[in-house]
């Protein structure tokens, strides 16, 4: 399937909008052409008054009746403009919504690694400036096809039919036109290319510079900041300027060519004695068809445009999803876990994450990974949950591959608390209950109390149902992993991942949360990473990592006795 023809399967559902669109656009055409009539018979009945000898009943008539003809006219011209214009624009909004959608929906479910490879200025480019591109296309697509052609079928017929040998004579420079618009589009073509790319670095540029502004000033890097926006903005600034000049110069050569075009029918004119009515009539019909030529004309700059912006956007759409291949449900209320023989890289890269990992957790019990950064504590997690799946070896809930089981099943049963909580946009509750839209007001109020996020939580306004500000300025480090904290309480899922789950608390907030964690750990298989070793002293087992491999495991007891890595941390 051809971009152009992906992008026009987004509108099939929308089939009436096209047809009363197209409906409109002829009314409006067919109005627009009645101009030409008007002009001629204005023009006669204007001549044919000056004439006492012409002044014929039937002139009379037409002169009495003109009037209620031009209102009638432009009217109709009125009515149909607004039928044409309103179901046009209607189906460019409903097939941009659906795009957007789409997009947002492929996100969910793409693989992480082609999420985590991409910029999320790169994202919201495509999110935003994209799919408004392809809206407009859609909306002046229509007009230039439909409409522009028919006002030329129809100015061209009304011409040919007051003196068919000028019109021809102006068609002689449509080919000259033609190779002008040919030639243009090339460059456009180069230039546009080079606008939305440069779009997308100003777009992440702003995104990282909102985001990072307390680094930014406790580094002073305002003006190395700014004068890294004003280059990229520059360069789009450059290159939409050459975008510009080239379609600038492209429609000098069309206005040009087409006055050339007017000019030689005008010096025609005077050659073949034509009458004044007529000639008004040719050259009315002949300025009608300016506009309509200049938008065809550019027609093929927009497909240029059009499909740069929906390429960019379809790549992303045709990422494969992250494999799902399991068909079995995971139901079971306890859960043991267990690693075999794990090999894991990421994709281009040659040295191993994690190499001969093996290790076992039965139900209720916790198993401690502690270990320097870099050492591979996070990257297990992660395949844990299936974000990436290891190049060999196994991991095993109940003596089951997790490979066997559908995504959503197994991640309903695993609880993720990571060091760096996600908060969104809404209110305290929504974020406690998100992942459990259906719990009950009383359950959130209880994992609110058991993660301490309660006695903030009513210093607030709006307490509980308090919105969080969209910048989350209004939380606290503490608070926000506390938040996260009551989500894995809520869930309540036999497997519990703790990513430094208490790293941004103080000491007293630790105590606390830790109190409510070891209950929330009671009878379920739980997986700490921690730096603090005091957060881990009750592990059933501590497994310590080294460069992806396992250095040292053995409870805290044994493990501060022994000389090793443990005991140096």
């Amino acid at each position: 399937m051809s971009t152009l023809q992906r992008i026009f399967s987004y509108s099939k559902e929308y089939k009436l909008f096209w047809v009363l669109s197209i409906v409109g656009f002829l009314m409006a055409a067919v109005g627009s052409s009645l101009n030409i009539w008007m002009v001629h018979n204005l023009t006669l009945i204007a001549t044919l008054l000056t004439s006492p000898e012409a002044m014929t009943e039937d002139v009379q008539n037409s002169a009495f009746w003109l009037p209620f003809q031009v209102v009638s006219i432009f009217a109709f011209l009125g009515v149909s403009n607004f039928v044409a214009s309103y179901f046009n624009e209607r189906l460019s909004y409903e097939v941009a919504h659906d795009i957007r959608l789409d997009f947002f929906k492929h996100l969910q479910f793409s693989n992480i690694q082609f999420i985590k490879n991409v910029s999320t200025g790169e994202m919201l480019s495509k999110l935003i400036y994209n799919i408004e591109i392809i809206r407009t296309f859609y909306a002046g697509f229509i007009t230039s096809i439909v409409k522009d052609t028919l006002t030329i079928i129809g100015s061209m017929s009304w011409a040919l039919y007051y003196n068919w040998q000028l019109t021809l004579i102006f068609f002689t420079i449509i080919p000259f036109i033609a190779v002008s618009v040919t030639y243009g589009s090339k460059f456009y073509k180069k230039y546009n290319q080079k606008v939305q790319g440069s779009l997308a670095q100003i777009t992440e540029t702003f995104n990282e510079n909102v985001k990072g502004q307390e680094v930014v000033r406790v580094y002073t890097q305002q003006n190395n900041q700014i004068k890294k926006f004003a280059s990229q903005s520059g360069v789009n600034k450059s290159q939409s300027i050459k975008l510009v000049v080239t379609r600038c110069i492209s429609m000098v050569f069309i206005n040009t060519i087409s006055g050339i075009g007017i000019a030689i029918v005008i010096w025609s004119a005077f050659k073949l004695k034509v009458t004044v009515s007529e000639l008004t009539a040719v050259f009315t019909a002949l300025i009608s068809c300016a506009r309509p030529f200049k938008n065809l004309a550019r027609l093929n700059e927009q497909l240029n445009k059009i499909k740069e912006a929906a390429n960019m956007l379809f790549k992303q759409l045709d990422q494969t999803h992250e494999s799902d291949k399991g068909a079995l449900e995971l139901s079971e209320k306890n859960c043991t876990l267990s690693v075999e023989d794990l090999e894991f890289k990421y994709p281009n890269t040659d040295k191993n994450v994690l190499e001969n990992i093996s290790f076992n957790a039965q139900c209720g019990q916790t198993i401690a990974l502690v270990g320097r950064s870099g050492s591979g504590k996070s990257t297990l997690i992660q395949l844990i949950v299936r974000l990436f799946n290891s190049q060999s070896g196994k991991i095993f809930i109940n003596n089951q591959s997790i490979d066997t089981f559908t995504l959503d099943s197994l991640r309903k049963h695993i609880a993720l608390v990571t060091q760096q909580p996600i908060i969104f946009a809404g209110s305290l509750y929504d974020n406690i209950a998100f992942g459990q839209p259906h719990a009950t007001q009383e359950s959130v109020m209880h994992a609110a109390k058991l993660a301490h996020v309660w006695e903030f939580a009513q210093n607030m306004e709006g307490g509980i149902q308090a919105d969080i500000q969209a910048d989350v300025s209004n939380l606290s480090g503490g608070q926000k992993q506390r938040i996260a904290i009551a989500r894995a309480f809520l869930k309540d899922a036999p497997i519990l991942l703790l990513d430094e789950a208490t790293s941004a608390l103080d000491n007293q907030s630790e105590a606390k949360v830790q109190e409510a964690l070891n209950a929330l750990m009671k009878n379920k298989t739980t997986l700490v990473i921690a730096h603090r070793l005091s957060t881990i002293k009750y592990a059933d087992k501590i497994i310590v990592l080294e460069n992806g491999e396992i250095n040292q495991t053995g409870n805290y007891e044994s493990l501060s006795k022994s000389d090793g890595l443990f005991k140096d941390m």
